[in-house]
């Protein structure tokens, strides 16, 4: 899969200087909304459509939020030298039960999402979608936040995907 350089960029310059305590505090710097706060109540087709457009927004808003505090802050960056992971996340798909927050010190909420300033992309393949109920495993399954983890996350992330006891979390390089 080809990860949008830019927001490796963007996502990179944003943890590059924080511990896990202020990255965790500076997620007021992003809109409060959670992508499962979409999905609650939601079990139409018609929904389906004005979730991922939420969702889309909400992406957007904080990829935004990113690259305009560095803006000018790329000389010397490349994304090929970046030590990091790409994390998918199906909102979907998760049971919130709130181990993987526990188990990530924060770098993962209730709900099992990455911290936004983790988040680069949201990949929707409504190609490979039949006009299904909205929680019939073909739909679901074709919606993916996108995150880069960077390297010092990387432990602490793959053992809270060890412990937790859901799908909707996975490494895009197993």
């Amino acid at each position: 899969m080809d990860l949008p350089n830019e927001n490796i960029k963007n996502t990179a310059y944003w943890c590059l200087n924080l511990d896990q305590g202020e990255l965790i505090s500076d997620e007021k710097a992003f809109p409060e909304a959670s992508l499962f706060d979409f999905i609650i109540g939601s079990n139409t087709n018609e929904q389906f459509n004005k979730i991922i457009n939420q969702m889309r927004v909400l992406i957007s808003d904080v990829i935004e939020i990113k690259r305009s505090r560095f803006l000018d802050s790329y000389i010397g960056l490349n994304p090929r030298t970046l030590r990091g992971r790409a994390l998918a996340f199906s909102p979907f798909f998760t049971c919130c039960d709130g181990i993987a927050a526990s188990e990530s010190r924060g770098l993962l909420d209730e709900t099992n999402q990455p911290l936004k300033a983790f988040w680069i992309d949201l990949v929707v393949n409504l190609d490979s979608i039949e006009p299904l109920n909205l929680w019939e495993s073909n739909k679901i399954d074709n919606v993916l936040l996108i995150s880069w983890i960077p390297e010092k996350y990387i432990n602490i992330i793959d053992y809270s995907i060890s412990e937790n006891g859901d799908e909707s979390l996975y490494w895009l390089d197993n």
